[in-house]
């Protein structure tokens, strides 16, 4: 999802429900936190002009800590753009990934914090419209938004996609990763044959 976003940000404004008329940038960028990287960071301009910051937590699997770790890396993008405000979303893909939208921290029962996050669960989602939507992004998100006419939805989904800029887009990731393995392949084969023309140079001296 991370690379169809990349392709069409534009397309997941639909989903995200913000007043956002336009995608100034998108990015994957690295936090300065141990093994954490953003998702997909937004930058975007509402109707009125006005410029802020979307940060998207795509969640396909069950992380207890997601919440957290979603208002943490919304303290650090904020930190880095302290005029533009920073709005931060997860994107649950199943039932099953969902860990709410509250964080609430308690002290013998007295409530001290009690904080909303947004949350986006895409089974609440009409498929049959995302798929006939016209956005690529909402497309290829259909099969696991409410389930009906799915085989429809996945049929859509496949011919979209084959037909999209994605697929050529992903070809030439593919064909650029092949092209890097060869040279490194000739690469290694160079240096093995200038160690064999060294070692056989050194035993003919001897």
């Amino acid at each position: 999802m991370k690379r169809l976003v990349l392709l069409h940000p534009a397309d997941l404004l639909v989903l995200l429900g913000l007043p956002a008329a336009s995608v100034i940038e998108v990015s994957v960028p690295e936090l300065p936190l141990p093994k954490q990287a953003l998702d997909t960071l937004l930058r975007v301009r509402s109707p009125e002009g006005q410029e802020y910051l979307i940060i998207i937590e795509w969640q396909g699997y069950r992380d207890r800590s997601i919440l957290w770790r979603l208002v943490v890396s919304m303290g650090v993008v904020t930190l880095d753009n302290p005029d533009l405000p920073v709005i931060g979303i997860v994107i649950y893909l199943k039932p099953s990934d969902d860990m709410g939208d509250r964080i609430s921290v308690q002290v013998d029962g007295e409530l001290i914090y009690d904080w909303q996050v947004r949350a986006i669960r895409l089974w609440e989602f009409d498929a049959a419209e995302a798929a006939a939507s016209g956005h690529l992004v909402l497309m290829t998100l259909s099969p696991l938004m409410e389930a009906t006419q799915r085989e429809y939805e996945r049929l859509v989904t496949k011919e979209v996609l084959m037909s999209s800029d994605l697929i050529e887009y992903l070809m030439q990731d593919v064909k650029a990763q092949h092209e890097q393995e060869l040279q490194q392949l000739r690469q290694a084969m160079e240096a093995t044959r200038r160690e064999y023309e060294a070692t056989q140079h050194e035993a003919e001296i001897e």
